[in-house]
């Protein structure tokens, strides 16, 4: 059995996960919930979880979402239950032997509706691009239409360009990259937004990274120090929020406790306002346990 909590000093809770597998790995019980300081418990989660099931039951709601999956070949199929809603979701992907090519299909439908108009996405993906459909008949689908990208190699980096007819708008962009530097300017159309992200390694220790959006005149920059894989330090600012931070990681910041350092990990951040200055420092902070039962 694991057992993780972890404290958050700005949401002034603690997030407690517990975990235990069963019959040898075949399937794995979780359960979750938030703790304030006072000692209220909210938002518990039980979830079983196997290769081709999944069951999660939030226990305040009394509801549970079911789904199933299953691959046969290049074939994945999968079905996903929510029983106080009375919706439920089939999806199916088609993929050639080297996954280069696929094809998604989803159907949703609710109760008393038929399947047949309730054809809620479509996906076509290629290597150099997609091409996506969205089903106007799904009221709860914000982006609704045809949407689709392309890309190319330009220059030794790669140039791609999407669009949504949703949003009635086109996004260029180019990304290059290499082991020092990392360069990507991007525009939409018709609203001419332009857009700069560069990023500048100098060692495996110093790093830094700049955004600029040109028709706001904003502008964010952090500076990252790493002297280890467990030990991360940056700091930035960000005009459009007007707030200078620093931050410092105890632990990897992208896993889990398991690998840390008495499966812990730490991590503290310090903002201040551009308005404020010191008066309006704020502290705060995160820390994370693990502990293995068995």
């Amino acid at each position: 059995m694991k057992i993780s909590s972890e404290y958050d000093s700005e949401e002034k809770v603690f997030m407690n996960k517990a975990s235990v597998r069963l019959f040898d790995g075949l399937a794995k019980v979780k359960a979750s919930c938030q703790t304030t300081l006072g000692g209220q418990w909210c938002y518990p989660l039980v979830s079983l979880v196997t290769k081709h099931l999944t069951v999660d039951y939030d226990v305040d709601g009394k509801n549970a979402l079911v789904g199933v999956n299953a691959d046969v070949g290049n074939h994945s199929v999968a079905y996903r239950r929510d029983m106080q809603a009375q919706r439920s979701s089939v999806s199916t992907v088609f993929r050639n032997e080297d996954s280069s090519r696929s094809a998604e299909f989803i159907l949703d439908s609710e109760a008393g509706k038929y399947i047949p108009s309730t054809l809620a996405k479509a996906t076509l993906l290629f290597p150099r691009g997609d091409l996506r459909f969205v089903d106007d008949s799904c009221e709860y689908e914000e982006s609704k239409g045809l949407s689709g990208s392309l890309s190319a190699n330009v220059l030794k980096g790669l140039a791609m360009a999407s669009f949504s007819q949703g949003d009635a708008a086109i996004n260029l962009r180019y990304h290059f990259k290499n082991d020092i530097i990392t360069v990507a300017p991007s525009i939409s159309w018709p609203s001419n937004h332009m857009h700069l992200t560069f990023k500048r390694r100098f060692n495996d220790h110093h790093k830094v990274s700049m955004a600029y959006e040109v028709q706001q005149l904003n502008y964010s920059a952090v500076y990252k120090y790493k002297p280890r894989d467990d030990v991360k330090g940056k700091l930035g600012y960000d005009k459009a929020a007007g707030l200078a931070w620093g931050s410092v990681w105890l632990g990897n910041e992208s896993e889990g406790c398991s690998g840390a350092l008495y499966k812990s990990k730490a991590q503290l951040m310090v903002q201040v306002p551009q308005n404020e200055g010191l008066k309006g420092l704020a502290v705060m902070f995160k820390i994370k346990k693990r502990v293995d039962i068995l």
